[in-house]
């Protein structure tokens, strides 16, 4: 397989490339940073039909409970997102998980004063045979 050269922090996803047949990283880590925000999104919007689609049941159902005890900041928004280092990427019989730790800033309001920054660790995953592109969040 032709796998291209790979920074240091990404270069686990040399896996990805071994065991999925139309992998791409970049497409893979600009898919991971959109799906990031769209779940930080849905969530503190109490959003649970976007999530359904994004997460695994076990995931969905954690914040589902989050949700429904109202743990949601619906006025915080994301000032800056990145993608610090693909952590591990993982294959177990079907499936493939990939490890990422995010670096974001969120703010309420618009309000710079007030970001803060946070350090996640999500894990990704699908099964290897899937053709559909899209990854499900399977923990944080």
């Amino acid at each position: 397989k032709n796998i291209p050269q790979l920074d240091d922090n990404i270069v686990e996803l040399k896996k990805a490339y071994e065991n999925l047949d139309s992998f791409n990283h970049k497409s893979f880590i600009d898919g991971a940073k959109l799906a990031f925000e769209t779940i930080i999104n849905a969530f503190n919007s109490g959003d649970k039909k976007t999530l359904k689609n994004l997460l695994t049941n076990e995931v969905f159902d954690a914040f589902e409970e989050e949700i429904n005890k109202n743990n949601i900041d619906s006025e915080s928004q994301i000032f800056s997102l990145n993608i610090e280092k693909i952590e591990s990427v993982l294959v177990d019989q079907d499936k493939i998980s990939i490890k990422i730790k995010f670096i974001s800033e969120k703010f309420k309001n618009n309000d710079e004063s007030t970001i803060t920054k946070n350090e996640d660790i999500w894990t990704f995953e699908k099964p290897i045979k899937s053709k559909d592109p899209n990854w499900f969040l399977a923990s944080t």
